[in-house]
C-alpha cells in the first residue's frame, strides 16, 4: 500500500521547496575556501550554536553548543543516542507503534527489546498503564516519539515525566515538533534535571530543502554528550562539511520561511478534511500539520482521496503496517498554493 522506500527517512516526503540558492552558495563558498577536510566531530561550532537555539525553541532547556551534536540525519541520532546509554544486550523499551528506524537502530547492538502496548484511542501512543509496567520500568533505556511519527499525537507531560529516573535514560524523538499546530504543545525537556536523564533527538530545519543532505541533532546532558561524541569519533561517523555550511545558511531565515509553509499546510488540511468527510472515513486526531493518518480506508479509496484532495496532498502515503498498525494509511499534506 505504501508508495515509497521505507529504507529512507519517511519525513523526507515533507520537503516543500528546493534548497534556497543562498544555502547552495554558502556550501560552495565553504568548499572553495578550503573547507574540504573533516570538521569537528560534534559539528562546526557556528552550526552547533544555531542548532542549540533551534532545539531551545522547540522545548529543550539548558541546551548549548557544548551539549548538542550534529548528525547525518535523525537515524544516526537514534542510533548514537540509544547505543551510548545502553550496554550490549541491555534492555530497551519501545512503543509497538513507532517509526521503523527505531527498531533498526536498536537491532545493531543486540538490545533486549520490550515493546509496550499502544492505545488507538490515544492516537496509538503508548498506553497510560504501560508507564508503570515492569517492562518499561525495568529497561535501561526508553525510546519514545513525541509527537508520534505515525499519528502525530502527543503525550501528556505528566506521563513522560515518569521516564528517565532511577538510572534509566529516556531518548525522546522530538523531530516533528516544528509541525505542531501550536508551539505551546512542544514537550519541555530539561537536560540538567538532576532527577532525570533525558536525551532529545530530531531533524534540523525541516521542510525547506535541507533534508536530502541528512542533518539531525542530539541534545544530551553534558556527560552523555561527551560519550556520544567519543562514540561518533571511534566509529568514524562523519557529517558532510558542505551540508553543514548549507544548513547554517538555512538557519538564518528558516523561521520566517517555515511560517509560510505552516500557513499553507493548514489551508491544505482544511481541503483534505472536507474530502475525507465526503468519503466517510475515520481520521486520527493529530497535533501536526504535515500529514494525516486515516483509519479503515480501502485500497480502492486511496487514489480517490488523492484525486479529490487535488494539490492539498503530495500524493505520498505510507501503510500503517510499517509502523505497526494494520488498516491505516498516513498521507503527506502538501504546502502547495496551487
Amino acid at each position: 500500500m505504501a508508495n515509497s522506500n521505507i529504507s529512507t527517512e519517511l519525513v523526507q516526503s515533507y520537503i516543500y521547496k528546493d534548497l534556497d540558492g543562498d544555502a547552495v552558495k554558502a556550501s560552495y563558498s565553504a568548499l572553495k575556501s578550503g573547507q574540504t577536510h573533516y570538521v569537528d566531530v560534534p559539528g562546526i561550532p557556528e552550526l552547533r550554536a544555531a542548532a542549540a537555539e533551534y532545539a531551545m525553541s522547540h522545548g529543550v532547556q539548558n541546551v548549548t553548543s557544548d551539549n548538542i551534536i550534529i548528525t547525518s540525519g535523525v537515524q544516526e541520532s537514534r542510533f548514537l543516542a540509544s547505543q551510548v546509554v545502553t550496554a550490549p544486550g541491555g534492555k530497551v523499551a519501545l512503543p509497538k507503534v513507532s517509526h521503523p528506524g527505531n527498531r533498526l537502530a536498536l537491532s545493531l547492538r543486540g538490545c533486549q527489546l520490550y515493546e509496550s502496548e499502544c492505545d488507538e484511542q490515544l492516537g496509538w501512543l503508548m498506553a497510560s498503564d504501560m508507564f508503570n509496567s515492569d517492562g518499561v520500568l525495568g529497561s535501561d533505556t526508553v525510546l519514545m516519539e513525541n509527537p508520534s511519527r505515525f499519528s502525530g499525537a502527543i503525550y501528556q507531560s505528566d506521563l513522560l515525566g515518569k521516564l528517565g529516573v532511577n538510572g534509566q535514560t529516556a531518548v525522546i524523538d522530538i523531530g516533528l515538533s516544528p509541525w505542531l499546530n501550536s508551539v505551546d504543545q512542544a514537550m519541555q525537556i530539561n537536560l540538567e534535571d538532576s532527577n532525570r536523564s533525558v536525551i532529545a533527538v530530531g531533524e534540523l530545519w525541516p521542510g525547506l530543502g535541507i533534508e536530502p543532505q541528512g542533518l539531525g541533532f542530539i541534545a544530551a546532558p553534558m556527560g552523555i554528550a561527551e560519550k556520544i561524541v567519543s562514540m561518533k569519533q571511534v566509529l568514524s561517523i562523519c557529517t558532510s562539511t558542505a551540508a553543514q555550511y548549507a544548513a547554517l545558511e538555512v538557519s538564518t531565515s528558516w523561521s520566517d520561511d517555515f511560517e509560510k509553509v505552516r500557513a499553507n499546510l493548514q489551508s491544505s488540511r482544511t481541503t483534505v478534511d472536507e474530502a475525507l468527510g465526503q468519503m466517510g472515513v475515520e481520521v486520527s486526531t493529530s497535533t501536526v500539520s504535515c500529514f494525516i493518518t486515516v483509519k479503515g480506508i480501502e485500497a480502492s479509496q486511496i487514489n480517490s482521496l488523492v484525486q479529490a484532495a487535488g494539490s492539498a496532498l503530495t500524493g505520498h502515503y505510507e501503510s500503517g503496517s510499517i509502523f505497526g498498525v494494520d488498516d491505516a494509511v498516513q498521507f503527506a499534506v502538501s504546502a502547495s498554493t496551487d
